[in-house]
């Protein structure tokens, strides 16, 4: 086992931090949502965000924590206000080595993670697992790897730490078929009772976890802003949504009943299923209302608290870019018009969002870029139950690698794009006691 994070550290550097994540975040207490709008101590909270994914892995190797920490304390500069980022790894080597076995490792480097977004006056948004794994049989496998690329920090990545999918559903269902108690696709994750005791067992682990270097326990801490169930959960086995219903179901109740204090949410990607098939114009193709999502019925659970998705039109859809703006501002409105007080009449989020970059990076796609951040961004500042956003993802880089991370936004090398985020934030600032 790994030296305590807490023996590691000079006692100055600790009680640094405690005070930091105490008296920043802390005294602004858990953020608490009414109606369509998040509210904290100084008023309504509304989410400007970055994702960072792969952090507590990074931060689970010692020698990567300055980079993590750069990260962070960038993305408070650029006035960003949350970072969601995964709080699962499942397999050898991850978080979740195998079933119900924790690497303190890992666990150290989500601590850190953590410590540091109170430090940096940041919220995190954490989900429990992955839908994807690295076999996935469709379209969504390319977007995978594409979002999650390879160029980020490589001088901090191994072969030994770094999974592009972090284990995933299809990883419990083997434990599962491993231990002789059935399962036989991914999808089997939601209805098998070995793999959602599992899941339970380990989200239970990781609110009830006290943070080595706050001393604060994950479920009284309110450096975490909200819980996902998953990072963009499917079930193409059951198109009638039905089977994804009733696990949504069940394991929000299940975090509600041992964490009151935090705000928790789907995280799935928005698509319209077989309840509302008068939404399924807002769909990118006949094939979204085919995923086993279902996303107003997923949103109208009572436990959950504010509903998400993310937009992806170039993975989604293909078309021209034109088509593609069209769609997001479109699919933007849509979902926001769903959380109204007299629909689901709960906050919405936009947890991932990203315009794809080439290798040339050149000023048409710059250009095209910043045309996609602004639609989203002005989404926002015209309310309604439009809560927030998160981009795909923030990169820290005086310089653009030769091999880009497609999604990645450079700072500050990606000046336009760079610009354009820190304006949002001043003028979310600005909307802040509204």
């Amino acid at each position: 086992m790994a030296q305590s994070v807490k023996e590691g550290l000079e006692p100055a550097i600790l009680l640094l931090l405690q005070i930091a994540g105490s008296s920043m975040v802390a005294a602004q207490g858990f953020v608490t949502r009414s109606g369509t709008s998040f509210y904290d101590a100084n008023g309504r909270f509304i989410v400007q965000g970055c994702n960072f994914y792969p952090a507590m892995s990074l931060a689970s190797n010692s020698n990567n924590r300055p980079q993590v920490a750069n990260l962070l304390a960038t993305a408070s500069s650029l006035g960003l206000n949350v970072v969601r980022t995964w709080a699962f790894g499942d397999g050898p080597g991850q978080l979740q080595t195998a079933p119900g076995q924790y690497n303190e490792q890992w666990f150290q480097g989500l601590d850190y993670v953590i410590a540091q977004a109170a430090q940096n006056n940041l919220r995190v948004i954490l989900p429990f697992v992955n839908n994807w794994s690295r076999n996935c049989p469709d379209r969504s496998d390319a977007l995978v790897l594409l979002k999650d690329g390879v160029n980020f920090l490589l001088t901090s990545l191994s072969s030994s730490n770094f999974r592009s999918n972090y284990g995933g559903k299809d990883r419990y269902v083997q434990w599962s078929q491993q231990a002789r108690a059935g399962g036989s696709n991914p999808d089997d994750f939601y209805s098998n009772d070995y793999t959602r005791d599992l899941y339970r067992k380990f989200v239970s682990a990781v609110i009830n976890r006290q943070n080595t270097f706050t001393g604060i326990y994950y479920k009284n801490d309110p450096t975490i802003f909200a819980w996902e169930l998953m990072n963009e959960p499917r079930c193409e086995s059951d198109p009638s949504g039905d089977t994804l219903q009733n696990w949504l179901q069940e394991m929000a109740s299940y975090v509600k009943s041992i964490d009151g204090n935090h705000l928790l949410s789907t995280g799935t990607e928005g698509f319209y299923g077989p309840s509302t098939t008068a939404r399924h114009f807002l769909n990118p193709g006949g094939w979204a209302a085919n995923t086993g999502e279902d996303w107003m019925r997923n949103h109208r659970i009572d436990q959950i608290d504010f509903a998400t998705f993310h937009s992806y039109p170039d993975q989604w859809m293909g078309g021209t870019i034109d088509d593609q703006l069209a769609f997001l501002a479109n699919w933007t409105r849509g979902h926001v018009y769903d959380g109204s007080a007299d629909r689901l009449n709960k906050p919405v989020v936009m947890g991932e969002f990203g315009a794809p970059m080439s290798s040339q990076r050149t000023q048409d796609e710059f250009s095209n870029r910043n045309r996609f951040f602004q639609i989203v961004y002005q989404s926002v500042l015209n309310g309604g139950a439009n809560a927030g956003v998160i981009f795909w993802q923030l990169n820290v880089a005086q310089n653009v690698p030769q091999s880009p991370n497609k999604y990645a936004v450079y700072c500050p090398a990606d000046s336009s794009t760079v610009n354009i985020i820190s304006q949002q934030s001043a003028a979310v600032r600005g909307r802040r006691c509204k």
